[in-house]
């Protein structure tokens, strides 16, 4: 217990007055004989015990009146943690939430601009002489200001955006800089708009112990949110590709989240009944009309309305886009909620794709006779390169041309894909040659079978620059085993999932294929048989990757019954595998706000012009002027800033030899940048363990938490209201006793 103003209780030395008065003002009894009143004295003796009876209970009141006077007087109080006056300098971290979650509005203004404010207001209720941290969630490493002054400019340059570093962690290094304080009082300051992304659940133990570590500080959490926001969202939207061959269709789809944000009441430690301090995403039977609108940019960069969806009023929702009749080039998009709610940053999502042209694959086959048409026909069938709608041309060449001197990396940088047909044993000098086009990103396919007898010729140390392992023996399986996929999670098998109970991968019996050993530790099994032996193996070659296949895939064989022209399932997993094959070194266009990009290209000396384009809030193109900068290419590519905001870049070359290429690059937040779900506040205990910690809404919350932190819980009203009963019951006393 401390007092505000101890001094005071010497007063309680005044108790010695009402003694005096009874010792010196007590009536004297007159003795009067008179025998005959036997009766009379037994009555006086009762009234002498009587009266002492009244004497000492009104006594004890008037030296109980002075004791509580003096107490009130001299403010006692029961600390929590350390004791402190307004005037004591103390050790504060403001901590502030500068996620792009803080840009939502609310009574049009920002949530960042009122934790700003309410930081400010913080700020110039610290008493003199404290040291002050102004922290966020980009700080790296904290440290304490010069003075007030800088505390004030830094807070003033603090705005929300991408990138934030996890909240929870920052809340430690808070904790660290208060350690290394020497001011005995310490306080954490929270400015959050208790969104359940900015709190790691996973960390708590961790920050309840750093806390702990710092001395427990008290701990002050102000919730800068609003519980009357209405906010639609779109999730990060899926591209089913990047890249489209002739004739495909660009597909894409997101989900439409529609809610309000409803205050939920409830009770945190310190606070009101009165204070909402958690909240919950409920659904309302009656939403604004909105339609989610997708647009191309067109070539001077204007926006092109090319599909829309109206929403319904379910709370979530599947919306898919499929378009058509891409020319071969670059493109950008994105897709956008009409109209406005609380949090804009969330209503529109960019992408950027590209339509190219049939891709070159080389099928060498292990002699001049075999004509590969079969897998031809499977990657190219005749009825799409008659309509030009083929996404792949397809040439074959013999092994023994493909070895020549003559067939060289020139030829090859033609190809984006090359299969190797049941190979024979090959020169030292072919393996390097497919290592090196392989590195340089290209995608290659080794199907094992008859040829590859001679299992010393492909255990070689330039063999193995590209197979998956060493070839062991044949495994014969009499009535055959089948491929049997455990999950659907590799790129290849996706198409399978969503029919995944009605594949009938026990109708394609395996009967002999290649058993492998000794995989080095990058390789990949993506699929394997029902004996648990690979199918399919994968291992990355530089820049580009290589697949083995422990079986024939280029006719029907007695190896097997899953490579036949009728056979669906052989016809969308060669497929699958060429488009995934295809897709390696190819550059990636859709980024993660704050993401570095990469586009490889071939002539180091090439000089990129960036140019930059952001979204403002609620709009669909850029309102200011785009920003732009040269970038030089190091070795084969180009690596460009990332945008911090939402929005896209248009990279362009410039190379020696006159040539350029172009490119559309998106950005986009993510979505725990933009989850808007609320953490409950009962969860809070967890982060905070035994310190001292409150949550406010308001300013007059966040002063009387505050007095309550420093002066802890002042006894003042208990003891006015025992004073009260204690002169009620002198005073009764009192009549009662000189009546």
């Amino acid at each position: 217990m401390t007092f505000v103003t101890p001094w005071l209780i010497l007063g309680s030395i005044a108790i010695a007055i009402p003694v005096a008065i009874h010792l010196f003002l007590r009536r004297q009894p007159k003795k009067i004989e008179f025998p005959a009143l036997r009766f009379v004295q037994q009555v006086e003796q009762t009234s002498k015990r009587s009266m002492r009876l009244r004497h000492l209970l009104l006594l004890l009141c008037r030296i109980g009146l002075i004791v509580l006077l003096s107490l009130i007087l001299a403010r006692p109080s029961i600390t929590q943690h350390f004791s402190a006056s307004s005037s004591t300098p103390t050790a504060a971290a403001l901590l502030f939430d500068t996620s792009v979650r803080m840009n939502c509005q609310s009574n049009n203004e920002s949530l960042f601009d009122r934790s700003r404010k309410e930081g400010q207001w913080v700020l110039s209720r610290l008493p003199n002489g404290s040291q002050i941290a102004i922290i966020d969630s980009q700080t790296k490493t904290p440290a304490f200001a010069v003075d007030r002054s800088a505390a004030k400019y830094q807070m003033e340059q603090l705005k929300p955006g991408s990138g934030a570093l996890d909240f929870t962690s920052q809340i430690i290094k808070a904790a660290q800089l208060l350690e290394s304080s020497s001011l005995p009082v310490r306080e954490l300051y929270i400015f959050t708009d208790m969104s359940k992304a900015a709190w790691d659940a996973s960390t708590a133990s961790a920050v309840a112990s750093c806390l702990k570590k710092a001395n427990s500080p008290a701990v002050y959490v102000i919730d800068v949110s609003s519980p009357d926001l209405i906010n639609d969202s779109v999730s990060p939207l899926q591209l089913e590709k990047e890249s489209l061959a002739p004739g495909e269709k660009l597909n894409i789809s997101a989900t439409v989240k529609r809610g309000t944000m409803e205050g939920k009441r409830q009770e945190a430690r310190g606070s009101s009944k009165d204070s909402p301090t958690a909240y919950c995403l409920l659904p309302t039977a009656s939403y604004p009309s909105r339609t989610l609108e997708l647009y191309i940019l067109d070539d001077s960069g204007k926006p092109v309305k090319r599909d829309e969806k109206i929403l319904s009023n379910e709370s979530e929702q599947r919306i898919s886009f499929s378009l058509s009749g891409f020319e071969s080039g670059k493109y950008e998009g994105f897709v956008a909620l009409t109209g406005a709610d609380a949090f804009s940053e969330d209503d529109c999502r960019w992408f950027s794709f590209e339509r190219t042209e049939a891709k070159n694959v080389l099928l060498v086959t292990s002699s001049e006779n075999q004509k590969a048409q079969f897998l031809t026909a499977a990657l190219s069938p005749k009825s799409l390169r008659t309509d030009g709608k083929n996404r792949y041309n397809c040439n074959a060449v013999s092994q023994s041309d493909f070895e020549s001197e003559s067939f060289g990396l020139d030829k090859m940088s033609k190809y984006k894909l090359t299969f190797l047909l049941n190979p024979a044993p090959m020169s030292a000098d072919a393996w390097k040659k497919l290592e090196s086009w392989t590195e340089q990103g290209g995608g290659l396919c080794i199907v094992l079978g008859d040829n590859a007898s001679d299992v010393s010729a492909f255990n070689s140390p330039e063999s193995q620059t590209v197979l998956a392992g060493k070839v062991q023996i044949q495994a014969r399986a009499g009535d055959g085993v089948f491929v049997l996929p455990r999950s659907y999670v590799h790129p290849i098998l996706v198409p399978f999932e969503k029919v995944a109970n009605s594949v009938p991968w026990t109708q394609n019996a395996v009967f002999r294929y290649w058993q492998m050993s000794d995989f080095p530790s990058d390789v990949n099994v993506v699929l394997r048989y029902s004996d648990l032996r690979p199918f399919i193996l994968e291992r990355p070659v530089g820049a580009g990757r290589a697949l083995t296949i422990t079986t024939p895939i280029d006719s029907a064989s007695s190896w097997n019954a899953l490579a036949s022209a009728q056979n669906w399932v052989f016809f969308v997993l060669i497929n699958q595998t060429a488009d995934y094959l295809s897709s390696s070194g190819v550059n990636r266009l859709n980024y993660r706000a704050g993401e570095t990009a990469e586009i490889k290209q071939s002539e180091e000396s090439d000089e990129w012009k960036i140019t930059m384009y952001s979204k403002p809030s609620g709009t669909l193109t850029s309102e200011k002027a785009p920003e732009t900068q040269l970038v030089r290419a190091q070795k084969d590519a180009v690596r460009i800033p990332g945008l911090m905001t939402a929005g896209y870049i248009a990279a362009e070359s410039e190379s020696e030899s006159g040539s350029s290429e172009k490119f559309f690059l998106s950005y986009n937040y993510s979505e725990k940048d933009t989850d808007l779900t609320r953490l409950d506040s009962d969860q809070l205990k967890d982060f905070f363990g035994s310190c001292p910690w409150s949550q406010s809404r308001d300013r007059k919350q966040i002063e009387q938490r505050v007095s309550t932190g420093r002066a802890g819980w002042e006894l003042f009203p208990i003891l006015a209201i025992l004073f009260c009963l204690l002169l009620a019951a002198e005073t009764w006393l009192s009549q009662r006793f000189y009546r």
